[in-house]
């Protein structure tokens, strides 16, 4: 008798997750800040206050994907933990 699993690679799955936070991780490490500037001119001001603007949202967006590659863990972790808990309640 053949019986079909459908179950999660755990070695693959977390290797993947771990992977990605590591990516994750290094997003934003070769930020650079504006130069110093001793004059003033509107154009540049403008270009530096938008580069910062940017800068908040690329930090904005990190910690949004670290959230969610944690939402993604924990959620690998429950579906690892429901497979051994049913294939010790199967007998297998």
């Amino acid at each position: 008798m053949f019986s079909n699993m459908v179950q999660i690679n755990a070695v693959v799955f977390f290797s993947t997750v771990a992977s990605t936070k590591g990516q994750i991780n290094h997003f934003l490490d070769g930020k650079s800040s504006p130069p110093d500037i001793t004059s003033h001119s509107v154009v540049l001001d403008g270009y530096i206050q938008r580069m910062q603007d940017f800068q908040k949202v690329l930090e904005t967006y990190k910690t949004l994907l670290q959230k969610d590659i944690k939402t993604i863990q924990d959620t690998g972790q429950s579906m690892v933990d429901l497979d051994n808990s049913l294939l010790t309640g199967a007998g297998l």
